[in-house]
């Protein structure tokens, strides 16, 4: 499994009827593009001056389906109208969930703790 995250910051004055707009816009895109397992956001409550107001996770089966679901069509209208209007910047990474659970994967390496070497 992989998930696309994604952070916004949001243009100034974007209101709360912008935002929930644009997110029930996209609601039924892990229904309408093969792969998406599973589509959540939510709003930052930390209040941190990076600016980053919005997070939203979206997981996928594998690396094919992220490619599939970056150059969907879907995907691709749907930023256009509902997202990109109320974003000042985005940031997208694409981070395998495997790694939360296989500490020895080079990528997600924490460290080992005693008695498990």
């Amino acid at each position: 499994m992989i998930q696309h995250i994604v952070l916004l910051k949001l243009k100034p004055g974007t209101s709360d009827q912008q935002i929930a707009a644009a997110f029930e816009a996209g609601r039924d895109l892990p229904n309408e593009i093969p792969g998406v397992l599973q589509r959540t956001y939510g709003r930052d409550e930390s209040k941190a001056s990076h600016g980053f107001n919005i997070a939203s996770v979206v997981q996928l089966n594998d690396e094919r389906a992220l490619e599939t679901y970056l150059s969907h069509p879907k995907r691709a209208e749907y930023l256009e109208r509902h997202v990109n209007p109320i974003t000042e910047e985005r940031i997208e990474l694409d981070v395998p969930s495997e790694g939360t659970h296989l500490p020895t994967r080079a990528s997600w390496f924490w460290g080992i703790a005693e008695g498990l070497e």
